[in-house]
């Protein structure tokens, strides 16, 4: 499906909702969990106590209650919107996969960490019915009616986690960055909470942009912006700039056979090829939609800046995304790896050799 020009870009994600009310965050509080006054997923039950539901209202969007200001990002309707985007930006990048590991088709125990809405999980359900999925998140956004292999429950994935040592056969964390403080310790619970042989697999988009051919100026709006973001991350104390190290943090943590998979990903309609040129609608599609829910907080609250500031700066690199003149992409990373066998190897307990890569890789 090749896009030619601006026009198209609506029509072609007419099943993803564009909102244009700035302030109806505080309108969907009551209409968000029509299921009951608690989640039911399976068999856990949670209720949802006041500091989970006690959401932060700030600057017109909607911000987790529990663990409240850990997270910069808000959990509204519109960033969900975002998180799906990108969900489906992930599988045209990696040909329709949910995952890069080596998965036994018998998987049982499957972690999700930082869930978001929940569509990972939801799809892997759905490729591996027999496996039980578990998605954690401090937001209870995820729908209710989910296959009945899959359950929520509401976790700040920084804490010391309550499951039991070796229990999961894969654990997977996506879009992570500006979420984590200490990364060691995470990869530290992923590796004691993972069986012998289990994987781990963590995504992540680069906080940089690139263009080959030069036509990325140093004074595009989208460079300053993107120096500004990583500027307040840094300051806020949770980086969104640790992509690129996903490998060696791997390894440090103890996992072998540690892969690390980069595709380039086209941001806005100019690449000429099909393929890149979708993606890079729905990557600029995706940007529009959430740039200004992954900005405010970080510019208000560690920057200083006031709201129509930030919004002044967004309209500029909106603009700026729009011209195909300038070839832009970022980098993708899909990062996974293996807790060591106590003993055995992979054949006996049912790992197969990975698949071939994608081919568009960086």
């Amino acid at each position: 499906m090749a896009v030619n020009d601006n026009s198209n870009a609506h029509e072609q994600l007419s099943h993803i909702k564009f909102e244009e009310e700035y302030t109806r965050a505080q309108q969907e509080e009551d209409t968000e969990l029509d299921c009951s006054d608690s989640v039911n997923f399976g068999e856990l039950t949670i209720s949802l106590t006041s500091s989970i539901t006690n959401y932060q209202y700030e600057n017109g969007r909607r911000y987790h209650g529990f663990k409240k200001g850990a997270y910069v990002f808000p959990n509204d309707e519109k960033e969900q919107d975002r998180l799906d985007i990108f969900h489906h930006i992930w599988r045209l990048q990696f040909g329709g996969k949910v995952h890069q590991a080596p998965l036994p088709s018998d998987i049982n125990r499957v972690l999700d960490i930082g869930t978001g809405t929940g569509i990972w999980a939801i799809d892997f359900a759905e490729e591996f019915p027999f496996a039980n999925i578990i998605g954690t998140d401090l937001s209870p956004i995820q729908p209710c009616w989910v296959p009945p292999n899959v359950r929520f429950e509401i976790e700040d994935c920084e804490s010391e986690w309550t499951f039991p040592p070796e229990h999961f056969d894969f654990i997977h964390g996506r879009n992570l960055a500006g979420s984590i403080a200490d990364w060691a310790k995470l990869h530290r619970q992923i590796y004691e909470h993972l069986v012998p042989g289990g994987y781990v697999e963590m995504k992540g988009v680069d906080s940089h942009f690139y263009s080959d051919d030069g036509s990325l100026a140093p004074d595009d709006p989208l460079l300053q912006w993107q120096q500004l973001m990583n500027s307040a991350a840094d300051k806020f104390g949770r980086p969104i700039s640790t992509v690129p190290r996903f490998k060696s943090q791997l390894e440090c943590a103890g996992f072998e056979d540690v892969v690390e998979i980069v595709v380039k990903t086209p941001l806005g309609v100019w690449p000429a090829e099909k393929h890149f040129k979708e993606v890079g609608l729905y990557f600029r599609e995706a940007m529009f939609e959430g740039i200004e829910g992954i900005s405010l907080a970080l510019f208000t609250r560690v920057l200083g800046w006031n709201v129509e500031r930030v919004l002044q700066l967004l309209e500029k690199v909106k603009a700026a995304m729009k011209n195909k003149k300038v070839h832009v992409y970022s980098k993708w990373y899909v990062v996974y790896g293996r807790k060591p066998l106590d003993s055995g190897s992979d054949e006996e307990i049912g790992f197969s050799p990975s698949s071939s890569p994608p081919p568009f890789l960086v």
